[in-house]
């Protein structure tokens, strides 16, 4: 990933995501959510311009990873949040294209939900 790229080259070479993020309203919510799956919380905000940017190659990064559950929440500090089997892995601030890659790629690649 890019961060000069356009989304269409993007999508050309990391694929069109479908809707397999996960939208949460309340912060509240996520001690409710204990999965088995790996799964990442991506904390966005709406007024952040590099939430804007990320926003498309953590699409893309969710059908490269269909097996990792992403939960998008709409909060005041942007931040990703991994976990695996209900523990946290990693965490990380703000929107470093390559880091994010790198680190699902780390996390994620052998993993599977089955």
């Amino acid at each position: 990933f890019k961060i000069g790229e356009s989304e269409t080259k993007q999508t050309a070479k990391y694929g069109r995501a479908d809707t397999s993020i996960h939208r949460l309203k309340r912060r509240s919510r996520i001690s409710r959510i204990n999965h088995p799956v790996p799964c990442v919380f991506y904390f966005t905000a709406v007024w952040c311009g590099p939430c804007k940017l990320v926003g498309p190659i953590v699409e893309a990064l969710s059908k490269k990873y269909p097996h990792v559950k992403i939960y998008k929440i709409d909060v005041d500090q942007p931040t990703f949040r991994f976990f695996r089997e209900g523990k946290k892995l990693r965490e990380m601030t703000g929107a470093d294209v390559p880091l994010l890659a790198q680190t699902m790629e780390d996390l994620y690649k052998n993993s599977d939900s089955s």
